[in-house]
């Protein structure tokens, strides 16, 4: 992971009554493909359950492409699984087919 500690030179401040509140902006992101399903639910578990993670990410401005990488990494994973199930019931119902007689 990278280092996360970086130091912020140019902070602006606005008054509110007798403090001082930092202007944060977040860096853009590039947003054009939607998360899915499994970014979505990481989004929901780092809220959850890591808000201290979730928050330096949203502040380090590494949260999206971590959240696209799950994602596709989520993907890839239930595509292999996907295939691996199909393959192996179209072997069981071939071996059970061709000792029943049946073709396929």
């Amino acid at each position: 992971m990278k280092n996360t500690n970086t130091v912020r030179t140019e902070i602006h401040y606005a008054q509110g009554g007798e403090y001082q509140l930092p202007l944060l902006t977040l860096s853009k992101t590039d947003e054009a493909e939607p998360l899915g399903k499994y970014g979505r639910m990481r989004l929901a578990y780092l809220k959850t359950q890591r808000p201290v993670l979730y928050n330096q990410m949203l502040m380090n401005g590494t949260l999206w492409p971590h959240l696209q990488e799950v994602q596709k990494a989520a993907c890839a994973c239930l595509e292999r699984t996907m295939t691996t199930l199909l393959e192996t019931a179209l072997r069981q119902t071939k071996r059970t087919h061709s000792s029943s007689g049946w073709s396929i």
